[in-house]
Formats: structure tokens, sequence, C-alpha cells
């Protein structure tokens, strides 16, 4: 009863001895999408319903005028980048990063052909004739993201002395999205939360 049609891509997980159906809804080409008030057949009124925090609402005025201002750009992790190659994509990296989530595709890796996989984790485009990673796949799953996104990296930055002090101790993080975000929380946990706490203490 979704208007214009949406297919979610759904697959069926086990899971501590239960079975789950499983409803990946990721963004369509037709957005924004409306549905029927109830699902009462006689209900002909339909609303393009929003999140807002933990709970679906009806938008106001204003709001339907974003949603539809927003239809009209497709989020950034889910453009095709047009300057890279699928050769780009590293199957190492992928491959672990199944493993590490457990996903029933790391034992049927090996049997697919990569593009089929990348289609299968929606990280490249469609089209076949046109076949290019998403920026979401570059970030993800190329050793050095920053060849494509600039500054694509986390800097921590430290001020010992307090903020008007000279002294700025940095450290920099580059590589997949995922591996430097966990590299950078380990570096503030066994870093920059002992230093901190030690400089309280002392002080």
């Amino acid at each position: 009863m979704i208007r214009p049609g949406y297919t979610p891509i759904i697959g069926i997980d086990e899971l501590d001895g239960k079975t789950f159906i499983v409803i990946w809804c990721p963004g369509g080409d037709s957005r924004p999408y409306s549905s029927p008030k109830t699902m009462s057949k006689k209900d002909t009124e339909r609303f393009n319903f929003i999140r807002k925090g933990s709970v679906t609402v009806n938008p106001n005025d204003d709001e339907v005028k974003e949603l539809f201002a927003l239809a009209n750009k497709t989020p950034f992790d889910d453009r095709v980048n047009h300057t890279a190659e699928i050769s780009d994509l590293n199957y190492t990296l992928v491959k672990s990063y199944l493993k590490e989530i457990e996903s029933d595709l790391y034992d049927r890796a090996d049997k697919m052909d990569f593009i089929e996989l990348c289609k299968d984790m929606n990280l490249i485009s469609t089209l076949p004739e046109y076949v290019k990673p998403k920026n979401v796949a570059l970030m993800f799953f190329n050793p050095e993201p920053e060849k494509f996104f600039p500054c694509a990296q986390i800097d921590v930055v430290q001020f010992p002395e307090g903020e008007g002090g000279d002294k700025i101790i940095e450290q920099t993080f580059r590589g997949p999205l995922h591996e430097q975000l966990r590299a950078a929380l380990r570096y503030i946990r066994n870093v920059i939360i002992p230093n901190f706490a030690f400089f309280y203490t002392q002080n």
C-alpha cells in the first residue's frame, strides 16, 4: 500500500535458535513515499510519515516542504562515486568486515563474484553497463579513503596547558572509517583519559 511502489531487501536469519525476518530499507529513488493512515480499505487518506526521535508522526506543512526538498538529494554516502572503480574496493577489507559482523555472506563470499557480493551489500551502482562504487563503499573498504575524500580522518587534539596554552598534542587517525574510529576511541581510552585523570589528581 506504499506509493510509489517500494521493495525493501528481505532476508531470513537465525539467532539464538530463533528465526527472524530482517527488512532492510535503503533510501529509494522515488522519495518521498506515502501510505494510508490506517490499513482499512475504506481509508483513502494518505500521508508522508516522518520520524521524530523514537516516534512516527504526521509532518506539518513546513516539514512536508522539507521532505520534498530532501527527496531531490541523494544522501552523500549513497551517491555513486564517478571517479572510482570497482578495483578501488579491497576484497580483504570487505570479507574481514563481514566476518566481524557475523554476516551470512562471509561463508558465501569466496564462491561469489566480487561484483555480485558488492551488489548484495548495496555498495555499488545497480546499472549493469555502468558499475561504480558508492561513497560508503570507498569510506569503509578502501585502505586510503582520503584519496577520494580529502581530510577523511579523525584528529584528536589535546591542550595540556589549557585552551590558552601554547602546547598542542595532536594525533591523526586514517584508514577505513570503522577502523580509524575504533583506533581513535582506543587512543582516547588508553591515553587521553588516564592522562586527564593524572592531571586532575595532581591539581
